[in-house]
């Protein structure tokens, strides 16, 4: 019905159309490429279906979604150049990560808390992490990542607001803590607390912008030994144990370190040799 104006892989009239011709191509590559193993990623980032829910039921702003929070610190993540395992929180502890970010899960529960903690080498929760119950209520007994940590007050931000830092802006969710000065990781210009930090575990206290974003994983990532890249906009790479995947997704020609993409493009790099296709 809707669908008609797409041709899928014929047109109307029998012919190829371009899916079928992109369809043929991916095809004729994986087949040339053979056995493609996985490397396990060293970072997981937290989707809460539950979370998107609430947030969309009492969002508290227009600036506010859940979605958007956490797919903007996945593009944060991606732009440095690195795997990522998206994870549902029952599944957090099938296996380790270096660094686990879960950004904005309306309940945290002691378990589910234990569990991040313990299988990861670096925690990032927040903002709006552990503010409901499993009921939707607030609830003063909800662990939190940290002791001694009052909550204040949240401010929901209107487009154009935000707390400015050295690393970026916090911009459309804050929260003001009142928390001691050797928890405090960073601060905006007004003297509040923006990253709180102890023994591998942090919170942030608010939604961070794109370069806030960046500044904030760059520095995770090198304390964690982590290699990164921080690529131009468009372009992505994906890393298996036997091959580099880079992918173009942007409508203007790309260079990085000597490759060069064509718009909308895909190179494909041998990891044990310099060959490239």
């Amino acid at each position: 019905a809707q669908e008609q104006h797409h041709a899928g892989l014929l047109t109307p009239d029998g012919r190829e159309a371009q899916g079928l011709k992109e369809a043929r191509q991916t095809a004729e590559d994986l087949e040339a490429l053979g056995t493609i193993e996985q490397l396990p990623a060293q970072v997981a980032l937290v989707f809460d279906y539950e979370s998107a829910w609430a947030w969309q039921t009492q969002p508290q702003g227009a600036g506010f979604d859940y979605f958007r929070l956490v797919f903007e610190q996945y593009r944060a993540l991606r732009r440095l150049g690195i795997n990522i395992d998206i994870v549902d929180k029952r599944s957090v502890g099938e296996r380790s990560y270096k660094l686990i970010c879960a950004a904005g899960l309306m309940s945290v529960n002691k378990d589910l808390l234990e569990r991040l903690k313990r299988n990861t080498e670096v925690l990032l929760m927040g903002p709006r992490s552990g503010s409901r119950s499993e009921d939707f209520y607030i609830d003063s007994d909800q662990p939190q990542l940290f002791e001694h940590v009052s909550l204040q007050r949240v401010e929901s931000m209107r487009a154009g607001a935000g707390y400015r830092t050295d690393s970026g802006v916090i911009e459309h969710w804050f929260e003001h803590y009142e928390v001691a000065d050797e928890l405090v990781m960073d601060w905006s210009d007004e003297g509040l607390p923006v990253l709180l930090g102890q023994e591998g575990n942090f919170y942030l206290c608010g939604w961070p912008d794109a370069e806030y974003a960046h500044s904030l994983y760059l520095s995770l990532l090198k304390k964690l030994g982590i290699k990164s890249r921080s690529l131009p906009d468009g372009l992505r790479v994906r890393e298996t144990k036997n091959y580099r995947f880079w992918f173009n997704y942007d409508n203007q020609p790309s260079q990085f370190e000597g490759r060069y993409l064509a718009a909308a493009d895909v190179l494909i790099e041998a990891k044990n040799s310099n060959d490239r296709k």
